[in-house]
């Protein structure tokens, strides 16, 4: 007789609520079958040892999880040539199972190989494709699987892929022109914090040391407050650095955290020139997302559901669950936004006369490209918008430096021609 185990899981509602439970079974495959017919979608099921296990290593500071998650990731590149294979297989004709042994003997990344392998395993057994995909979210996710459901059971698979396709390119460009964007801030910021600590660590001592031995006297105040910062660094380098290690678990955890997660998102999206391109790429994804999810026959309401695991914004993502919850008690999508003071007013506004219209398809299509040629702009002009400060910074080290260094020169200088 087998043992029985205990598992833990995560599973999401058909509206797209997040749910956790525990239940006993022989393995963590028939664990994931009862969670299904709880009617709920298996996100992750794990014995009871492991999810200690995983709760001891976060303890000591170091996420495991998200260290094997990104040995494991797949690139977006990769996922959307598999998404155009899968497509063009099915526009023209081939049996799936053949299918995917063909994308497989192409596919060189060995996680997406081994998943493939295993979901052309799981079709062997019976399963629908679907299903098959939900086995593996760290590389197919919500919306790649629930998208992967409606065009089966609507018949429009090729049709899903073509705007899955699409979706994933939109995206990963986007994420793309941000790390470009920021590459030079981030860079030059980094320059200036290397600067700083060669300064307090080596100049300034040595600095201090020569006025001491030219007899400089009472050093200006400038001067002194570099040199007590130096002091002060090299003294206390080993608490530093300890403080600055526990301060980063601390803001890591507490942004990781329920209530500090939303607090953080919120506060980024007041943050100046940044903030509002946030906002701006989080509405693209809902727009393009929710849009595809319409016109493939799914509810509004179960769409919100969708559409919330795909935000990264815990703010808007509460905004979302928010406007379902509304919905369910028979508001408007739109009237529900306009409550939020992070939808943009004219978009919650369009989004109203869509409802009346019976046209929200459209107003998110619309709305979708004036929000990604927004983005477009801002990543375009967002190093000549931080300029300004990175400029005052430089600025104001460099002043600091160049008076802390030279007044003393002059001083001593005006005191020999005095004499």
């Amino acid at each position: 007789m087998t043992s029985e185990k205990r598992f833990h899981y995560k599973a999401r509602k058909m509206t797209g609520q997040l749910v956790e439970g525990d239940m006993v079974a022989s393995n963590a495959h028939v664990a994931k079958e009862k969670v299904k017919k709880l009617g709920l979608i298996p996100m992750e099921v794990k014995a009871e040892g492991e999810v200690r296990l995983k709760e001891l290593k976060s303890l000591k500071g170091f996420s495991f999880q998200h260290l094997r998650e990104l040995l494991e990731s797949v690139p977006p590149k990769e996922l959307m040539m598999f998404t155009q294979q899968l497509q063009t297989l099915f526009a023209v004709g081939v049996p799936i199972l053949q299918g995917l042994k063909l994308i497989i003997a192409q596919t060189d990344h060995p996680t997406l190989r081994k998943a493939l392998q295993e979901v052309r395993a799981s079709l062997d057994a019976g399963s629908n494709l679907a299903d098959a995909f939900a086995k593996h979210p760290r590389i197919f996710d919500d919306i790649y699987v629930n998208m992967i459901r409606v065009g089966e059971t609507s018949g429009r698979l090729e049709q899903v892929l073509e705007r899955l396709y699409h979706v994933i390119e939109s995206q990963s460009q986007n994420k793309a022109k941000v790390k470009s964007a920021l590459f030079y801030p981030k860079m030059v910021f980094g320059m200036i914090g290397i600067v700083l600590i060669v300064m307090l660590n080596w100049i300034i001592p040595k600095m201090k040391g020569f006025y001491a031995n030219m007899g400089a006297g009472q050093l200006p105040l400038p001067t002194r407050i570099v040199v007590g910062a130096s002091d002060f660094v090299v003294s206390n380098i080993f608490w530093l650095a300890l403080i600055a290690g526990g301060l980063w678990w601390w803001f890591h955890k507490w942004t990781h955290s329920e209530k500090g997660g939303q607090a953080w998102d919120n506060f980024k999206l007041k943050i100046p020139v940044i903030g509002m391109l946030l906002i701006e790429i989080e509405m693209n994804s809902f727009c393009v997302i929710l849009e595809m999810l319409l016109q493939s026959g799914v509810g509004l309401v179960q769409s919100l559901g969708v559409v919330k695991g795909t935000l990264s914004n815990k703010a808007i993502i509460n905004d979302v669950h928010q406007c379902q919850q509304d919905l369910i008690a028979g508001s408007k999508m739109g009237a529900s936004f306009e409550k939020s003071p992070r939808f943009p007013k004219m978009f919650s506004g369009l989004l109203g006369i869509g409802e009346e219209a019976g046209s929200i398809e459209v107003v998110l299509q619309k709305s979708s490209r004036h929000f990604q040629n927004q983005i477009n702009y801002k990543l375009d002009n967002l190093s000549k918008a931080i300029e300004p400060i990175m400029l005052a910074i430089i600025f104001s080290m460099v002043l600091i430096l160049a008076l802390a260094i030279f007044l003393p020169i002059w001083k001593m200088s005006s005191g020999m021609k005095g004499k």
